[in-house]
């Protein structure tokens, strides 16, 4: 967690855009003078502090405004697109980035519903077209309902659907867009008041179909810092992994506090075929993965099947290592039980230790690794991936589901 300190001159609003092409999200703040609204640029300098880079106009203020930051026309530079109200009804004007702190209007009138009513608007590509569309969220009934407008990709949007909620709905809730889990899916932050005014975060992670499931909440900050703080998400600390930045004021100056991610499930665990004994074989030691390609070849490589840790932390258990001296593969549990009756009764199992540590298969905090027996081959198969789940449950009729056997992350 790094603090830096931002000026205040009637702020509105930040945006984070990499204005400089050096890789690095910067803070756009955006203000009104003389109703006029304006930007001001601070570069990110990759260590949580950021330096003043420019000033320019935005168009016409208004209280009411809203805006987003995103790549608009496809040239691989995120701009800016201000939602304003007419006549009770949303509309959309873009203002294109052309460097340096410097944004060019683009289109100016594209309708996209209705206005007010405590509306949030978010950005990310919903439909994995390759382009941002804007997520329209708003009170349904006391719940946050969302809305999709999908991106014609010059400026335009057109409304996609509206059939899901996001938990309840109120007007000091605010939500940011971050991939969380390492998915290459842009998931949903909900932060808003907990116990004592604690900042508490929500992740709602991405179903890869308009849908998202909750993972348990975490707190960002102590009693008290919820009201009067805006966050952002950006990399702050060149880790290719999306951090929260939070901005407070104290004395009429603005204070930058980084939460950097903090994920235990960041090494990899190498996943073999065994092309003889027909299981599979994983392993979080990249020496050991290294041995098997030299001297092993019929255990053919897969790539990086999970994410795991390898030392203990917070809401982490260990994942067990049996070899089968029978079949010749390997089998892993998370489960102590299980880990005891196989020593006790199965003494084709050697026991090899602890393999890995993940998350308890009820614990919410990452993605479910699913097991299988292969009633063939005598072994055991995991995955993280659904798609691979569905396709052996419905074409491999070798291999019977267990169920969630712990979580780990995304290879």
């Amino acid at each position: 967690m790094g603090t830096g300190f931002i000026s205040s001159i009637n702020s509105l609003e930040y945006l984070t855009i990499d204005v400089n092409n050096d890789n690095r999200d910067d803070i756009v703040k955006i203000y009104q003078s003389d109703g006029n609204a304006y930007v001001s640029t601070w570069g990110n300098q990759g260590n949580g502090q950021f330096n003043f880079v420019d000033i320019d106009a935005i168009g016409s203020f208004s209280n009411d405004s809203k805006y987003l930051s995103f790549d608009v026309d496809g040239d691989k530079r995120d701009d800016i697109v201000k939602i304003f109200d007419i006549g009770g009804t949303a509309h959309a004007s873009t203002w294109r980035n052309v460097g340096n702190g410097q944004f060019d209007l683009l289109t100016i009138d594209n309708n996209i519903g209705g206005f007010g009513d405590g509306r949030q608007y978010l950005s990310f590509d919903v439909n994995m077209d390759g382009r941002v569309d804007i997520i329209e969220l708003f009170n349904l009934n006391g719940n946050a309902g969302v809305s999709t407008w999908l991106s014609q990709g010059n400026g335009q949007f057109e409304f996609l659907t509206n059939d899901f909620t996001l938990g309840p709905a109120s007007s000091d809730r605010q939500y940011l867009t971050l991939d969380v889990n390492g998915d290459q899916k842009t998931d949903i932050v909900e932060i808003f008041s907990g116990v004592l005014q604690t900042p508490t975060a929500t992740s709602w992670i991405s179903q890869g179909n308009g849908q998202f499931e909750s993972l348990r909440p975490d707190s960002l900050g102590g009693p008290d810092s919820f009201p009067g703080t805006e966050y952002l998400t950006l990399k702050v600390n060149n880790d290719n992994k999306p951090d929260i930045v939070d901005i407070s004021y104290y004395a009429h100056t603005g204070q930058v506090t980084t939460w950097v991610r903090d994920d235990p499930l960041t090494s990899p665990v190498y996943r073999f075929f065994n092309t003889v004994a027909g299981g599979h074989f994983f392993t979080a030691s990249p020496t050991e993965r290294d041995a098997v390609l030299r001297n092993l070849p019929e255990l053919r490589y897969e790539g990086v099947g999970m994410r795991a840790a390898i030392q203990d932390g917070d809401d982490l258990i260990a994942v067990y290592r049996f070899f089968n001296t029978v079949a010749g593969g390997h089998f892993f549990t998370a489960s102590e039980a299980e880990r005891d009756f196989v020593i006790g009764n199965l003494p084709q199992y050697n026991f090899e230790g602890i393999g890995f540590f993940a998350h308890g298969a009820q614990a919410s905090l990452a993605e479910d690794t699913y097991r299988f027996f292969n009633t063939v081959a005598g072994g055991h198969f995991f995955t993280t991936s659904s798609a691979e789940r569905d396709f052996v449950m419905g074409n491999l009729s070798q291999y019977n589901f267990e169920g969630v056997s712990f979580e780990t992350g995304f290879a």
